[in-house]
């Protein structure tokens, strides 16, 4: 206001007309380098989790629980497993109508992340599934030996199909294990 008037007067004192210039665009860069910035990083982010970068290098490794849990570089260096002969074993309990509740159980083949927010796990797909209604689980009042074969245990049903989709709305938990497979000789495998 003080500018407007002092030109009106024609009273102008350049010194304060060159700090209030000065101000504005101070403040327009400052502005604009935060805004584009935090653009930049989401950009970056979100390329280097979709095109898989943060498994490449180092640069790119972002802070997401579910790429740290089921990604290998992570899991051999937390684990100490042998990268070459990891696999992933997923237990789901998912609810379905009537509070009726049901556990898949299979392993790993893909997991995909939720579009708007990262953090978020958008769905599971798995291999070799079974599955068995959890209100036919064994309680530790009837029996206290557990049966792990899941061929040789009645509850266990094997779902048909290649791959099984897990959309993770109606999912209660996700029981992860972490398996190294040891190799076969042709020898041992034919004597069994």
């Amino acid at each position: 206001m003080e500018i407007l008037y002092g030109m009106q007067k024609g009273k102008l004192d350049f010194k304060k007309l060159d700090v209030a210039y000065s101000m504005q665009w101070a403040s327009l860069y400052f502005i604009t380098v935060v805004i584009s910035g935090g653009l930049l990083g989401w950009l970056l982010r979100f390329i280097s989790i979709r095109r898989s970068l943060h498994l490449v290098h180092r640069l790119f490794e972002v802070d997401v629980k579910w790429v740290r849990l089921f990604t290998e570089p992570y899991i051999s260096k937390a684990f100490d497993l042998d990268p070459d002969k990891l696999f992933i074993g997923i237990d789901v309990l998912v609810e379905g109508s009537d509070n009726h509740y049901t556990i898949y159980s299979g392993t790993l083949d893909s997991f995909e992340l939720n579009s708007n927010d990262n953090k978020k796990l958008e769905s599971l797909t798995l291999i070799d599934v079974y599955r068995r209604n959890f209100n036919d689980d064994l309680s530790q009042d009837n029996t206290t030996e557990k049966q792990e074969d899941k061929n040789s245990d009645e509850r266990w049903y094997e779902m048909p199909g290649h791959l099984f989709y897990i959309n993770m709305d109606r999912v209660h938990n996700i029981h992860i294990t972490y398996y190294e497979y040891s190799e076969v000789s042709k020898e041992n495998l034919l004597n069994t």
